[in-house]
């Protein structure tokens, strides 16, 4: 699990590297935003505490197969075996909540996928409107240029010919369509800009819902040993009169090999 989640982290810290960006990508991003500093940390914690549990439960069991081969009777035993029951059901309510959250928190990343692949849609729409747009001013922008050039002309070679306010008017429409091609300039500068840093950021979400779903699964994991665990630390039947130490010792050294598993799970 260790693996998992540093790598969780630094796909939360890369998508927070790009630029932010309006609309359903902003909520993606403070979802991940989230999920690394209040989910990560969570589970770290369980995973932390559950590993502690774990070690000390197996030196606790070993100290039983001691006393058991030492000649203490099964019954002195069950007193420890609860004691560890309980610890471990205090570690199963803990999980509970972090497998919930973990599981509406991948649901949450499905959800701003889809809504980021339609948002970069829209913004290749708007893309292609604004180009349209353009070259249609450009084309007008062309056209003003060349009326100019022929009045300009006329001018030069009939000069008695009153052109004054068709220059200005042309001249004036000029400058218009020079501003609106620098304003569509501008836009399609920040819609391409918003184009890259989106598709940056569905990379960044697909590659942290990848992990969310590995730590979904390895929290599961985790939740299904604990509960496998407590369920044995449950069953004192191997401690009651019928019980005998050989019985006794092969019941402890399967619940050993339970917590060994849910050593494992919570470091791997």
């Amino acid at each position: 699990m260790t693996s998992v989640l540093q790598l969780a982290a630094e796909l939360v810290n890369n998508v927070l590297r790009q630029p932010d960006v309006p609309g359903p990508a902003h909520v993606a991003r403070l979802r991940a935003q989230k999920f690394g500093s209040v989910i990560v940390p969570k589970v770290q914690s369980a995973q932390h505490d559950i590993g502690v549990f774990a070690s000390a439960a197996s030196s606790t069991i070993d100290g039983l197969l001691r006393q058991l081969s030492a000649g203490t009777p099964p019954a002195n035993l069950v007193a420890s075996v609860h004691s560890l029951g309980k610890d471990c059901a205090a570690k199963r309510s803990v999980l509970a909540p972090i497998s919930e959250e973990l599981g509406q928190e991948r649901n949450g990343f499905a959800q701003d996928i889809a809504a980021l692949y339609l948002q970069q849609n829209q913004l290749s729409s708007e893309k292609a409107g604004l180009a349209a747009k353009r070259e249609g001013w450009a084309d007008e922008s062309s056209q003003l240029h060349t009326r100019a050039t022929i009045v300009d002309i006329i001018g030069s070679i009939f000069p008695p010919v009153k052109l004054g306010d068709e220059i200005a008017g042309l001249i004036q429409y000029h400058k218009t369509t020079e501003e609106e091609l620098a304003d569509l300039d501008r836009n399609l500068a920040e819609v391409n800009s918003n184009i890259q840093s989106l598709g940056l950021l569905i990379s960044g979400i697909i590659g942290l819902g990848h992990a969310v779903n590995q730590i979904v699964s390895t929290v599961q994991n985790l939740e299904n040993a604990v509960s496998l665990a407590s369920s044995q630390l449950s069953d004192d039947s191997h401690f009651g009169s019928a019980a005998t130490p050989a019985t006794t010792a092969l019941f402890l050294n399967a619940l050993k090999s339970s917590i060994g598993t849910l050593a494992a799970d919570s470091r791997d």
